[in-house]
């Protein structure tokens, strides 16, 4: 599977004239989580790049915090697409915490 582009973080709307005015950026991103996360078997699980020292390359804002890193587990379940963002100071951490708390019988590509 081909790592997919992290869609915009970008939060704002559109004025009477159509342009999109920026009022900020989202705080995070949220998880998608199948209704059964056991049929969830092989994930993906990549080091999001920064922007900034706070941003991902998608621009959500995730504050920083000295010495940890922001990795996104994404894939399918039997049925849908599944994903998951968790803080960790290394890819062992959060593997452990994506199994932890999101996707129990989880194993991931290298």
């Amino acid at each position: 599977m081909k790592r997919p582009k992290l869609p915009s973080g970008v939060t704002g709307f559109r004025n009477a004239a159509g342009e999109f005015v920026c009022t900020g950026a989202a705080m995070g991103r949220r998880d998608l989580i199948p209704p059964d996360p056991d049929t969830v078997r092989k994930l993906h699980l990549v080091k999001l790049r920064w922007v900034d020292g706070d941003y991902d390359e998608g621009g959500a804002y995730w504050g920083n915090s000295g010495g940890t890193a922001i990795y996104w587990a994404f894939g399918q379940s039997d049925t849908e697409q599944a994903e998951c963002f968790v803080r960790a100071i290394s890819r062992q951490a959060a593997k452990a915490t994506i199994r932890d708390l999101h996707f129990p019988n989880a194993s991931f590509y290298r």
